[in-house]
């Protein structure tokens, strides 16, 4: 989206003279709309907050007329009252967005200089309005599709494929860069999930789940990328950091799921019985280049130390291979 609109409003300084360039966005439940985009006559993109209800100022206006207006002398600019124009407005144009025969944008341009347009502007500026909706929905789908393939849908954490990709991605740069930089991964397993799912059923298991993300992110996401590594499993991607202080934070994670019990909701008969479940995991560290060679075994080594080091030896506790 910040990308189409960056180059959307440098093609519109190209063609059409203006002093300044707003793009607002339209939200017809509210009838509000947010200016998104503001150019200054420098060229400059500014971030501008400013809201207009449906009918208000010159952009309002267009909203609620449902079509382009062009002005070319000021006394009729003052009239609609348009606090988004400077006050040496002279000539200004303005044209709805729209898709699918909704309104969902007002392009609005305006000039310093007297009978700065012709109506070939005009037009000019709704062909380029149509284009900028068909180039934002396009962008909103792929923001969209691309969020699909990163996140896990239930807990909405990153997903596996995001998080490997990502380490090495993160590992070639820095070889490319020639710089030394420690990275960490921690992977977390819940322990017994398969007695919870029995006992509690499905549905509980996966509240357990996305109470556990929400921990985690609420908790230590400030500390790295936290991803839902498949299953009951979860990792963590720690940068810069030292070894024994991931140890720390992933002594941390431990005690932040077995401290606190997990709520589970149950509508029984129409009746919503809440119980509280303990919940533990098991918790593997590994850094690189202190346990692994190379950034890839990251994963391999914290998963081995967690199944190794902390399944093995009772459940509940963190463990390091080195």
């Amino acid at each position: 989206m910040k990308s189409v609109l960056d180059t959307f409003l440098d093609e519109i300084k190209y063609l059409i003279p203006a002093s300044n360039i707003y793009v607002f966005d339209v939200s017809n439940e509210s009838r509000m709309m947010d200016l998104i985009r503001f150019m200054d006559q420098e060229g400059n993109q500014l971030k501008k907050d400013l809201k207009l209800f449906r009918g208000e100022g010159f952009a309002g206006s267009v909203y609620e007329r449902e079509k382009s207006i062009m002005m070319m002398r000021k006394k009729d600019i003052d009239q609609l009252n348009p606090e988004e124009l400077p006050d040496e407005t002279k000539s200004v144009m303005g044209v709805p967005i729209q898709r699918s025969g909704k309104i969902v944008g007002v392009l609005t341009v305006s000039s310093n200089e007297l009978n700065a347009y012709e109506k070939y502007h005009l037009m000019l500026l709704e062909i380029l309005a149509n284009f900028l909706s068909v180039a934002i929905e396009n962008a909103r789908h792929y923001e969209s599709a691309k969020t699909k393939s990163q996140r896990d849908q239930l807990t909405n954490l990153y997903n596996y494929r995001y998080f490997i990709e990502h380490i090495d991605e993160y590992a070639k740069d820095l070889e490319a860069k020639g710089i030394k930089e420690n990275l960490s991964v921690i992977i977390l397993d819940i322990d017994s999930f398969k007695a919870i799912n029995d006992e509690h059923g499905h549905e509980s298991g996966n509240e357990v789940l996305i109470e556990l993300a929400n921990r985690l992110e609420r908790l230590f996401g400030h500390y790295g990328i936290i991803a839902r590594y498949g299953g009951e499993e979860f990792t963590v991607l720690i940068k810069g950091m030292p070894h024994n202080d991931v140890i720390q934070i992933a002594e941390d994670i431990r005690y932040s799921i077995a401290s606190e019990p997990f709520i589970l909701y149950k509508t029984i008969d129409g009746n919503v019985e809440v119980q509280e479940i303990n919940v533990t995991a098991s918790i593997g560290v590994s850094t690189y280049p202190d346990q692994c060679e190379t950034p890839q075994e990251l994963i391999r080594n914290a998963d081995r130390s967690m199944y190794v080091g902390a399944k093995r030896n009772g459940k509940n506790k963190v463990a390091s291979i080195v």
